[in-house]
């Protein structure tokens, strides 16, 4: 198993919890999620995967609608607002992502919105 920075150590603590195995598939930086995405619709007949775990919601929904997911309610997403779950129980979200702006503090003129940063001044 390859280990990675968020999901390795997860991915381990799981292993030596249980005594499951884990087999982690990661997409590439090149398919951005796609690649598996399209390996479970590819395997739909034949299932091999237990659990999908993606940054991209739509890619839940793409799975839900193709029949291809299962609806599960975790007790550990009983504080999670519902607006951050499937009402089907077919997802839950439970991380946010940051957009960062880094900035030259030496810049005279700030732009007054975000469309000011594509001026090429």
């Amino acid at each position: 198993m390859k280990i990675r920075f968020f999901s390795g150590p997860i991915l381990k603590d799981f292993e030596k919890e249980t005594g499951i195995k884990v087999r982690a598939v990661y997409d590439t930086e090149e398919a951005k999620g796609m690649g598996v995405m399209n390996r479970l619709l590819m395997e739909k007949n034949n299932p091999q995967a237990d659990v999908y775990w993606a940054n991209e919601p739509i890619r839940a929904v793409i799975l839900k609608q193709s029949g291809i997911s299962a609806a599960y309610v975790s007790a550990n997403s009983k504080d999670i607002p519902d607006n951050f779950k499937d009402t089907e129980g077919y997802w839950t979200a439970f991380s946010a992502r940051d957009r960062v702006f880094v900035v030259n503090k030496k810049i005279l003129s700030w732009p007054t919105s975000i469309i000011g940063y594509t001026e090429p001044q």
